[in-house]
């Protein structure tokens, strides 16, 4: 591995790192958060009780409640009520501790001693059993006269509580998020620089593949001069020998040809042109039966005619070799509409061959992969390139009842000033 790979990996662990211990953080301080929010209600209740005890010890009323308190009263030690304003109950149950504090539907109540503190938990048994016997404590034994319950109203706690939980979490998806984006962007410019690199050892590499098939056109020329010249000296009955010749430098030729065009770059000299028109013009021409269909009211792309045409070419003579001599060629042309790309051309080309196996159909657009004894593999990466130069695709489908379909996708229009 190298250093670029090693830092990229120690920087994707690094996030990885740094958002999970950010959770855990965020997840610790909203646990710490409601500590706090409870110790800081339960001190605001007891803060209020005291001083509306002594609002009451010295007037014998409460002139109003604070805001946040819902209910104040004072009880004796059978529980029965002294004083009682709001939501405090008629009768109480003694606490079993001290202090005894109760929540619910964000309410907290508080009820304690008022003087006094509670005794020890054997003599506040034997105060309990007489008070059931219907006598008071001793002296000794005597817990406080009074109890204190206030009625504290949490909603507006809760409610901030609420508030700035959401807040950290918030803030903390977000920041999860970020992180999240910043390893995807990062991840995408890795890639983008990688392909980037890609792209230019490739244009080097079509620069030498193109000066090389230019430079062997030369010698091919003077090749082909010299077998016709040996042609006319030699008896003919070793004409035979020369044909081989002659058929071997052609397809070389031929194959310098197809590297070329592969190698041409940008959409050529596009024009609109009607599909139909071309392919009936390459059905008559071409050695094989082809028959062309197309919608009644013509069709128009924009592409150059030469490179449509080598498309065609390419695909009929592709489908003719896959079938039996006697199979038909079909060419379909469709118009369909997207709401993506408007009108959109459809052409395929479908023959009645044995078909393309699923490995080979997910490289025969790569250049010089071919499945053909005598095959170059460049015809249909030529293909594709023309295809795509016009921001069109080309795919591979099997055909209903056997043999290969080769769908192109074309943005078009349709022509309304001609009948076919």
């Amino acid at each position: 591995m190298n250093s670029t790979a090693r830092i990229q990996n120690l920087l994707r662990i690094g996030i990885i790192i740094a958002g999970s211990l950010l959770v855990a953080a965020a997840i610790l301080l909203i646990l710490r958060k409601g500590q706090y929010d409870q110790l800081e209600a339960e001190y605001a209740a007891a803060q209020h009780a005291s001083l509306l005890v002594e609002q009451y010890v010295e007037t014998g009323r409460i002139e109003e409640l604070p805001a946040d308190v819902i209910g104040f009263g004072v009880y004796d030690w059978n529980g029965d009520p002294l004083y009682r304003e709001g939501s405090a109950p008629e009768l109480i149950h003694l606490p079993e501790l001290a202090d005894e504090i109760q929540r619910s539907n964000g309410q907290l109540r508080l009820l304690r001693p008022i003087g006094s503190r509670m005794p020890a938990a054997g003599v506040r048994g034997q105060h309990r059993a007489s008070i059931a016997a219907g006598t008071a404590p001793a002296p000794g034994e005597r817990e406080s006269d009074r109890f204190v319950l206030l009625d504290y109203d949490l909603s507006v706690s809760v409610r901030r509580h609420q508030l700035e939980n959401a807040a950290l979490i918030g803030s903390g998806a977000l920041t999860a998020v970020v992180l999240i984006l910043v390893t995807l962007l990062f991840g995408r410019l890795q890639r983008a620089q990688k392909a980037q690199a890609d792209q230019r050892r490739l244009a080097r590499l079509g620069e030498a593949a193109r000066t090389l098939a230019h430079e062997i056109r030369n010698p091919l020329t003077a090749a082909q001069m010299q077998t016709a010249l040996l042609r006319r000296t030699i008896p003919s009955r070793h004409h035979d020998r020369l044909s081989v010749l002659d058929e071997e430098l052609a397809r070389i030729r031929n194959l310098t040809d197809q590297v070329r065009e592969f190698l041409k770059s940008g959409a050529g000299n596009p024009i609109s042109l009607d599909p139909y028109v071309v392919a009936i013009e390459l059905a008559e021409r071409l050695p094989f039966e082809v028959t062309v269909s197309a919608p009644e009211q013509p069709v128009e792309i924009k592409m150059d005619p030469q490179r449509f045409r080598s498309i065609l070419t390419n695909l009929l003579q592709n489908g003719a070799d896959a079938g039996s001599p006697e199979d038909v060629v079909e060419i379909r042309i469709s118009e369909h509409r997207t709401l993506r790309q408007g009108t959109e051309i459809q052409i395929v080309v479908a023959d009645r061959g044995s078909g393309i196996s699923g490995e080979d159909r997910e490289r025969i657009f790569d250049p010089f992969y071919t499945t053909k004894t005598h095959g170059s593999g460049v015809g249909l990466a030529v293909t594709r390139r023309f295809v795509e130069e016009v921001g069109g695709t080309i795919a591979v489908h099997d055909r209903n009842g056997g043999g290969t379909e080769m769908t192109i996708r074309l943005k078009g229009k349709r022509n309304e000033s001609i009948d076919r």
